[in-house]
């Protein structure tokens, strides 16, 4: 199969690319590739024929919401949430067949005041993602959500509690091979 994996530079992308890699053609867009935040650029991309589109970037915005420039508002919205739902748009056009994945959040089934920025962008990439899933019903292109609790990556602020990389990927191939698995929530639990 030949995956496209957005967010390769390092965390969850990095460890699902590497692991991709030992049986599949991978493709990785990252930032050095692709300036997510431009969304002219992100526009223009140009959709290679893939059977897997993995939607893993993203940046986490902890900033109170009081605090925060406006640009970086929409800098995590454009990262988190526009440029997958253009990069779906494209992968539909291109393909007319294979898998979406879009890496979500399990924070998107409570309410998080702490990273309400970043926690808003997830929620609305949950959303879409649910909808894409409706819309395209019936069609031969399957929408997953992994929706992973925290997770041991650069991005993710100290969390007492949190998931290694490598559970998400297995998580993720676990969807890719079960027909009828849509979404995988993974939370953390404390002992």
């Amino acid at each position: 199969m030949r995956f496209l994996i957005t967010g390769t530079t390092s965390g969850i992308g990095l460890q699902v690319a590497k692991y991709f890699e030992q049986n599949n053609e991978v493709i990785h867009l990252n930032r050095d590739t692709l300036d997510f935040s431009d969304q002219i650029a992100v526009q223009n991309y140009e959709m290679p024929v893939c059977d897997v589109l993995i939607n893993n970037a993203g940046v986490n915005n902890t900033d109170d919401i009081l605090q925060t420039n406006p640009n970086d508002i929409c800098n995590t919205m454009n990262i988190n949430v526009i440029t997958p739902m253009v990069l779906c748009n494209k992968f539909i056009q291109k393909n007319q067949t294979g898998t979406i994945i879009n890496i979500t959040s399990s924070s998107v089934k409570t309410t998080n005041t702490n990273s309400i920025i970043y926690h808003t962008s997830k929620c609305s990439l949950h959303s879409f993602t649910q909808t894409l899933r409706n819309f395209l019903y019936g069609r031969p292109i399957r929408v997953i959500e992994v929706a992973p609790g925290p997770t041991d990556t650069r991005i993710t602020t100290a969390s007492t509690m949190t998931l290694e990389t490598e559970s998400i990927t297995k998580c993720i191939d676990f969807a890719l091979n079960n027909q009828h698995v849509n979404e995988i929530f993974i939370k953390v639990f404390e002992k």
